[in-house]
C-alpha cells in the first residue's frame, strides 16, 4: 500500500512541475530547445563566420533583414528572438520571473534555463548547455525582434559581462549589437524544404535522360 501511494505522489509531482530546460543537437549546426519549441544556431555569431557581415555588429533594423533573409540548412524562416509577454513589450525578467513567465523571453531562457546563468555572470564565448549541447561565439550583446513601449526603441539583451539584464536602444539610430537566428519549431517536424530551381533543373534532366535510354532500350 505505501509502494502505490509513494508512486502516486512520485507521478503528481511530475505532471506539477514545470518543463525543464532541454536542448538537443539536430546536427548540421541546429539545435532545438524541447520546451520554447525553437530551433536556434549554434553558431551564435554566425552572420561573420559565414561571411555574411564583416564583423557580425547590425543596427536593429539590418539585423532583421539578416535573420529574415537567412537561408540555412533549405529553412528561410528565421527571425531575431522575441523578449516580452505575449507581444506587449514588456518587461520580462527571468530572474525573477517564474520559469513558465520566462518562457516568453527566449534569450532569457537560454541565459538562464538552457545555459544555467545567474544574473551578472558571462556566458560569453564556447558554452555547454542544457542536453550537453554545445553553442559556439556567443557575443556580449544581441539585439532582439522586440520593440519597448515606445516602438521607437527595441530590447537588448546581454550576455557578457553583466549578462542576464536587457536593455532599450533606439532601433531606428547607429547603435550595432549582434543577430543570433531562431525559428519556430523543430526541424525534425517541419516539412522538407524546397529544392532550389538548380536542383529541380537537374533532377529533371535526369529523370529526362532515363526516359530517352529507356526508350532506346525499347527501339532495339
Amino acid at each position: 500500500m505505501r509502494l502505490v501511494v509513494a508512486s502516486v505522489l512520485f507521478g503528481l509531482l511530475l505532471f506539477s512541475s514545470p518543463a525543464q530546460a532541454t536542448m538537443i543537437d539536430r546536427g548540421n549546426g541546429l539545435i532545438y530547445d524541447t520546451v520554447l519549441d525553437i530551433t536556434w544556431l549554434q553558431d551564435a555569431n554566425y552572420a561573420l563566420t559565414s561571411g555574411a557581415d564583416a564583423d557580425g555588429f547590425f543596427t536593429y533594423v539590418d539585423a532583421n533583414l539578416w535573420a529574415q533573409n537567412l537561408v540555412y540548412q533549405g529553412f528561410s524562416d528565421w527571425r531575431l528572438p522575441f523578449i516580452d509577454a505575449n507581444g506587449t513589450g514588456q518587461f520580462v525578467d527571468c530572474s525573477s520571473d517564474t520559469e513558465v513567465d520566462c518562457r516568453n523571453n527566449e534569450y532569457g531562457y537560454m541565459f538562464y534555463y538552457d545555459l544555467h546563468g545567474v544574473r551578472l555572470s558571462d556566458k560569453t564565448g564556447n558554452q555547454i548547455g542544457d542536453g550537453g549541447v554545445t553553442l559556439f561565439n556567443i557575443q556580449p550583446e544581441y539585439w532582439s525582434h522586440t520593440t519597448g513601449p515606445d516602438p521607437g526603441f527595441a530590447w537588448v539583451f546581454f550576455f557578457g559581462s553583466g549578462g542576464g539584464r536587457q536593455e532599450l536602444f533606439d532601433r531606428q539610430g547607429n547603435e550595432s549589437f549582434f543577430a543570433w537566428a531562431v525559428r519556430d519549431g523543430d526541424v525534425l517536424s517541419a516539412p522538407e524544404p524546397v529544392p532550389e530551381p538548380a536542383t529541380l533543373l537537374l533532377l529533371a534532366s535526369g529523370l529526362a535522360g532515363a526516359y530517352r535510354w529507356r526508350q532506346r532500350q525499347k527501339g532495339r
